[in-house]
């Protein structure tokens, strides 16, 4: 999961940020499509490796109402972006904040992913 949101974090900020041209737009759809999905379809397989099958409802609920937190604040901040710098062609501060926002969230997971194995290895 932490490297789907890293691969698809990279492709926004290294495939879509730098060129303009349409086959790197093309490009960055692919692989962001490719590797985005996989935070979706991970995400419960995952937190159930994690925390157990028991509790398993609960704690995908209140990951994805985290996950509408960071929705229904992401789409307004982007537009405020584009209010503050005009709503030409130029989306280059967007595409700056969400490709941060989403390698943070790949720190974050990978932060996890070595917390989460020193207590496998505390169990050991």
């Amino acid at each position: 999961m932490a490297t789907c949101t890293l691969v698809s974090s990279l492709s926004i900020l290294v495939l879509w940020l730098p060129f303009q041209a349409t086959g790197t737009m093309i490009a960055c759809a692919i692989v962001y499509g490719m590797f985005c999905g996989g935070f979706i379809g991970l995400l419960p397989v995952v937190m159930a490796d994690l925390w157990g099958v028991q509790r398993i409802s609960t704690i995908i609920g209140l990951l994805y109402m985290a996950n509408f937190v960071g929705t229904m604040v992401g789409a307004p901040s982007s537009g405020a972006i584009l209010d503050n710098i005009g709503h030409d062609s130029n989306f280059k501060p967007s595409i700056i904040f969400s490709g941060v926002f989403m390698l943070c969230a790949a720190l974050f997971f990978y932060a996890l992913r070595v917390a989460a194995s020193k207590k496998l290895i505390e169990r050991i």
